[in-house]
């Protein structure tokens, strides 16, 4: 792998740094639910219902089982 330089100069940009930026914009503009990695999916402590990550944190505060 080649070393950074103060001027920015692609060449010295690695590839797998350029693909990977390249990957998470391409996904960020596409609607929700296409491409990009599958969601890790994880059970609400309270209802036993399967959510992502941000979506968990936003049942959880309001899941009608939680109390």
């Amino acid at each position: 792998m080649t070393s950074y330089t103060p001027i920015l100069d692609m060449s010295t940009i690695p590839d797998e740094v350029l693909y990977a930026e390249v990957g998470r914009r391409r996904v960020a503009k596409r609607p929700e639910g296409v491409g990009g990695r599958p969601k890790v999916l994880k059970k609400c402590p309270h209802c036993g219902k399967d959510f992502g990550a941000r979506d968990l944190r936003k049942h959880v505060a309001r899941c009608p089982r939680r109390h």
